[in-house]
C-alpha cells in the first residue's frame, strides 16, 4: 500500500507525488484505489441567483388585471434593482444549500481486482471522476420569457388609435409564456408536456369626434392557456459541444380560450346618427398545437440560458377594428425571447 497526492492519470499508469517527487504506478499492478478529496462548488449560488431574479420579476412586475404574467411598464431601473436584490437573496439561499449539501470531505474507491471487461469499466469510471465528468441529465424544466406579437402591440403602433387608447400598465412581454417539463427518452429525443399561455393583454380604446361625426370606443379581453403533449428533437446532438444544444419541438393538445371583443361607434351629427356595434365572444376548449425552436448554453450542468421562438396555433380570428389599419388577426400568435432551464 502506498499514499500520495494524485497528480495525474496516463493510459497505462497512475502518477502520485510523494516528498515532491513523481512516482508512476502501472495500472495493471493496481488492485484498489481510494481517493480522499475535499469538494467545494457554487452551483447552488448560481442557480439561486437566476431563479431569484426571475421570481422577483414575476412577483413584483406583472401587470394587474392581465392574462398570466405580462410585464408591466415600470421603470427599467427599478426592475434592474429588484432583479439584483432577488438575485442576491436567491444566491445566498443557494450558497447555504451548497454549504449543507455539496461541500465537505469525501472519498471514492475503485476496485481493479476484477475481470478484464469490468476492469475497463472501472478505469473509465476513474477517468471520469478525475476529469470531473458529470452525469447526463434526464429531466429538463424550462421557463420561457417571450415578446409576443399581440394586437395590443398593433394598437400602440396604429396612427389613428395611438393617442386614444386608454393607458394600461402593461407590455407585450410575457414572463411566463411557457413551462415545459421533459424526460430524455433517447440521447436525441425528449418527451413530456408543456403549458403555454397564449392570451394577450387586455386593452380599451376610443375614437375622438371627427369631421364626419365619427366617434366610439372598443375593448378586447383575450385569456388563453394550452396543454400539450410535447416531443423535443436535437438534430445536431452529436456535432455540437456539450455546453450548447439546439432543439426543435412540437406539441399537440387542447387550449382553453376566453375571448371577448366589443366595439360601439356612432356616425353622423344629431339628428342623423347611425350606431354600429361589433361583438364577438369565444369561451370554449379547442384543439391547439405548438411548434418551437430553442438554442441553449449551459452555464453549469444543471442550469442553462437560451433563446427561443414559438408559434401557438389556436383556431379563430379577431375582428377588424374599423377605420384603422388593423385588420383581422388570428387567435394564434408568435413569440420570441429567452429561456431559463433547470436540468436534473
Amino acid at each position: 500500500m502506498t499514499r500520495g497526492f494524485l497528480f495525474g492519470l496516463k493510459s497505462d499508469s497512475l502518477i502520485l507525488i510523494r516528498n515532491d517527487e513523481k512516482f508512476f504506478y502501472s495500472l495493471k499492478d493496481i488492485i484498489n484505489i481510494k481517493i480522499d478529496y475535499y469538494r467545494k462548488n457554487y452551483k447552488g449560488l448560481l442557480i439561486g441567483s437566476f431563479a431569484g431574479a426571475y421570481l422577483g420579476n414575476i412577483l413584483l412586475f406583472t401587470a394587474d388585471g392581465q392574462p398570466t404574467a405580462y410585464w408591466g411598464n415600470q421603470d427599467g431601473g427599478a426592475k434592474a434593482a429588484v432583479s439584483l436584490l432577488f438575485a442576491f437573496v436567491g444566491g445566498g439561499v443557494g450558497y447555504l444549500i451548497d454549504l449543507a449539501v455539496e461541500e465537505g470531505e469525501g472519498s471514492n474507491s475503485f476496485n481493479f481486482n476484477i475481470d478484464n471487461e469490468k476492469r475497463e469499466e472501472e478505469f473509465e469510471r476513474l477517468k471520469n471522476f478525475l476529469i470531473g465528468a458529470e452525469k447526463e441529465n434526464l429531466i429538463h424544466i424550462s421557463f420561457s420569457l417571450s415578446q409576443v406579437k399581440t394586437r395590443y402591440s398593433d394598437i400602440e403602433n396604429s396612427t389613428p388609435l395611438n393617442p386614444y387608447y386608454s393607458h394600461v400598465a402593461v407590455t407585450s412581454f410575457n414572463l411566463l409564456r411557457k413551462i415545459q417539463v421533459t424526460y430524455s427518452l433517447l440521447s436525441f429525443l425528449d418527451i413530456g408536456g408543456s403549458v403555454c399561455w397564449f392570451g394577450e393583454p387586455s386593452f380599451y380604446y376610443s375614437y375622438p369626434y371627427s369631421y364626419n361625426g365619427l366617434n366610439g370606443n372598443g375593448s378586447q379581453i383575450y385569456e388563453g392557456v394550452g396543454y400539450y403533449a410535447t416531443a423535443i428533437y436535437y438534430p445536431l446532438k452529436t456535432f455540437l459541444p456539450k455546453k450548447i444544444s439546439w432543439n426543435i419541438g412540437a406539441g399537440i393538445g387542447m387550449g382553453s380560450v376566453n375571448y371577448s371583443f366589443e366595439e360601439m361607434r356612432t356616425i353622423g351629427i344629431y339628428p342623423d346618427i347611425t350606431e354600429e356595434q361589433t361583438l364577438k365572444k369565444i369561451d370554449e376548449a379547442v384543439f391547439s398545437a405548438m411548434i418551437s425552436s430553442q438554442i441553449d448554453v449551459f452555464l453549469i450542468n444543471e442550469l442553462s440560458l437560451g433563446f427561443n421562438i414559438d408559434y401557438i396555433y389556436v383556431p379563430g380570428d379577431m375582428p377588424v377594428i374599423l377605420d384603422t389599419d388593423i385588420g383581422e388577426k388570428s387567435l394564434s400568435n408568435f413569440s420570441y425571447g429567452a429561456s431559463l432551464g433547470f436540468h436534473f
